[in-house]
């Protein structure tokens, strides 16, 4: 899987607690499951913030999907999880790239 540059896109998501429950299961477990040599890159962005990071959005499966070299994916997961659940629960525009 090569490099690939995207667009990136306002993305609205319903704060329902079964999603909310998927996001952060899912993120809790990329923790662990990270494979060594995933090395895609996005630019995670909110409210007029921006953190570059390797995190982007599978709609495919429903849940976020983070991409980093493992020896900084803990340390993203746990940069990005509590910015991402309080967008979720405050029902703000999560800007994403896809």
């Amino acid at each position: 899987m090569g490099l690939q540059h995207r667009h990136v896109q306002y993305m609205d998501f319903d704060p329902s607690v079964e999603q909310k429950d998927i996001v952060e299961r899912t993120i809790e477990d990329l923790s662990e499951h990270m494979p060594e040599d995933a090395t895609a890159h996005s630019i995670f962005k909110f409210k007029g913030r921006q953190l570059e990071g390797n995190l982007r959005f599978n709609s495919k499966m429903g849940a976020f999907v983070a991409h980093a070299k493992a020896k900084n994916v803990l340390q993203l997961i746990k940069k990005l999880r509590s910015k991402i659940l309080s967008q979720w629960r405050h029902k703000k525009t999560i800007l994403l790239s896809r």
